[in-house]
């Protein structure tokens, strides 16, 4: 992340909005952070659990259709140092190469495992990509986070920015692809059980009905 460009958009927020964490920071460690996706604010305000540190080593994942253009795109490249993921990828290309490649590199990541923002208010399933990289790499933490209130700040496809205050809750442990290995017959297995996992910590966390 460009750090000075993302704490000044966190103060922004902070001042603007107002903003409420159940937790200050997660550990500095190299980690994945995963988070219901409503609104272009959200990695901004997901930014706010990453120490200064911890900012400097950290990149997000992004749909490469939406990002790869326009100013937008431009700002999340610059900002966010955002890698850019094809979502319908083909041939015999693996889609995750470059984000494991990053996980192999020592990078933390943060992720929107619905693959893309929702309507306001509403959370899509998970796809099975953050199990992949959760069962890939079994001793890296995994932080399921729910962003609540940025859909009424700015939602999808809008660009009037409405002060409602945002809240961010994190759940209290982390989520090991290691621990479900052990339970599945194989990764693939595994990978399915890790993304409906996460997701259901995730809406449990919103106090959504789960899977």
């Amino acid at each position: 992340m460009n750090r000075f460009a993302v704490r000044t958009l966190e103060l922004f927020l902070v001042f603007f909005f107002g903003l409420r964490k159940n937790v200050k920071h997660v550990p500095d460690g190299q980690c994945i952070i995963v988070a219901n996706h409503n609104s272009s604010l959200d990695t901004y305000v997901l930014a706010s659990l990453l120490s200064w540190q911890h900012k400097r080593k950290t990149r997000v994942v992004a749909a490469k259709d939406t990002f790869a253009h326009g100013f937008a795109g431009w700002f999340a490249r610059w900002s966010l140092h955002a890698v850019l993921l094809e979502r319908n990828p083909h041939g015999r290309h693996d889609p995750l190469a470059e984000v494991k490649q990053l996980l192999n590199d020592g990078w933390s990541l943060i992720i929107y495992p619905e693959g893309t923002r929702g309507e306001p208010g509403r959370m899509a399933s998970f796809k099975r990509g953050i199990g992949v990289l959760a069962a890939g790499f079994p001793d890296l933490p995994v932080y399921p986070v729910f962003i609540e209130g940025v859909d009424r700040c700015l939602a999808r496809n809008e660009y009037l920015m409405v002060p409602f205050e945002i809240a961010i809750r994190v759940a209290e442990r982390p989520v090991y692809g290691r621990d479900f290995l052990s339970q599945a017959g194989d990764p693939r297995e595994a990978s399915k059980l890790i993304a409906r996992a996460l997701e259901d910590v995730v809406r449990c966390l919103g106090g959504l009905p789960g899977t």
